[in-house]
């Protein structure tokens, strides 16, 4: 998820306390990744959690990320490990928040088709379910917040 734009990653990794963020919407080099990981370890922290859009600039995702680190000896000594957000979301159950949405969207879904409406998706919008041309959606790019990225460096 994310290779297109850092915006769920961002999030997440604000939301997780993440150390350091990686995303498409800025140019990160591998060295760079090195470098803060080292100084975190000399800060004597135990651990670290590196959040890795698919698209993250400079790296071909958090499989590649690993790769490059344990490539080097001075990663040896420590557990690297990789969770994959789309694996760990299809794995959880959902919540009752999740199922009432399900259920309004599914029934506004047959609404819409049964009102002779196509080419349309279901959403939510400020609690309230509107229906949008997927002629509108298809090409949009959903931004990231660049005071939350600042954010990012502040916290870790």
């Amino acid at each position: 998820m994310g290779r297109d734009a850092g915006f769920i990653a961002l999030n997440s990794g604000i939301g997780g306390g993440a150390e350091l963020i990686l995303i498409p919407e800025t140019l990160t080099e591998i060295s760079d990744v090195k470098e803060r990981i080292h100084s975190l370890m000399t800060a004597q922290t135990r651990s670290s959690i590196v959040v890795v859009a698919e698209g993250a600039s400079g790296v071909s995702g958090a499989a590649h990320l690993k790769d490059e680190l344990r490539s080097d000896s001075s990663f040896d000594e420590i557990d690297l490990r990789v969770c994959i957000l789309g694996h760990t979301q299809r794995g959880g159950p959902p919540t009752a928040r999740d199922r009432v949405l399900a259920s309004r969207l599914g029934a506004a879904a047959i609404d819409a088709l049964i009102d002779g409406h196509d080419s349309v998706m279901v959403g939510q919008v400020n609690g309230e379910l509107k229906l949008t041309s997927l002629g509108n959606i298809g090409n949009r790019k959903k931004t990231i917040d660049y005071e939350l990225l600042k954010l990012t460096q502040v916290l870790s």
